[in-house]
C-alpha cells in the first residue's frame, strides 16, 4: 500500500493536536482536583461557621431571657404592697414601682422604669427608695 505524502503530513499533525489535546485534558483533570480540594475546604469552613452562628443565636436567646428574668426581678411583683417603708418616710408619702424614668429630687441621679421610689401624691417629682449617693 502506498501512502501518499500528503495524507502522511496531515496524520502527523493529527497526532501532534491529539498529544495537545492529552496534555490539556491532563491539566484540566490535575485542576479539578486541586478545585475539588478547595471546595471541600470551604464546605468544612462553611459548616463551622454555620455551627458558630447556631451557638451564637442560642446565647442570644439564653441572654435575651436571663435579661427578661433580671428585669422582672427588679420590677417585683406587680401590684404588691411595698415592703415596710424607710424610717425617714411621711406618712403621705408612698412607696411605688416607677413606671416612668426620671430623676431623683433628692441626689439629682436618675431611676429607672420599674424601680422602686417614694413619691407623695400632690407633690411634683419622685425620690429614689434608697439615695444611691
Amino acid at each position: 500500500m502506498i501512502l501518499d505524502l500528503g495524507r502522511f503530513k496531515n496524520l502527523l499533525k493529527t497526532l501532534d493536536l491529539l498529544e495537545d489535546f492529552r496534555d490539556t485534558i491532563e491539566w484540566l483533570l490535575s485542576q479539578k482536583e486541586e478545585f475539588d480540594l478547595e471546595w471541600q475546604a470551604w464546605v468544612e469552613e462553611d459548616a463551622a461557621y454555620k455551627k458558630q452562628i447556631e451557638t451564637f443565636e442560642s446565647d442570644i436567646k439564653q441572654l435575651k431571657a436571663e435579661i427578661y428574668d433580671l428585669k422582672q426581678k427588679a420590677a417585683g411583683p406587680k401590684n404588691s404592697p411595698p415592703s415596710s417603708p424607710p424610717s425617714s418616710s411621711s406618712p403621705e408619702e408612698r412607696i411605688i414601682v416607677s413606671r416612668y424614668s426620671g430623676r431623683c429630687s433628692d441626689c439629682g441621679f436618675e431611676y429607672a422604669v420599674g424601680e422602686r421610689i417614694r413619691w407623695t401624691p400632690g407633690v411634683k417629682g419622685a425620690k429614689h427608695q434608697e439615695c444611691p449617693k
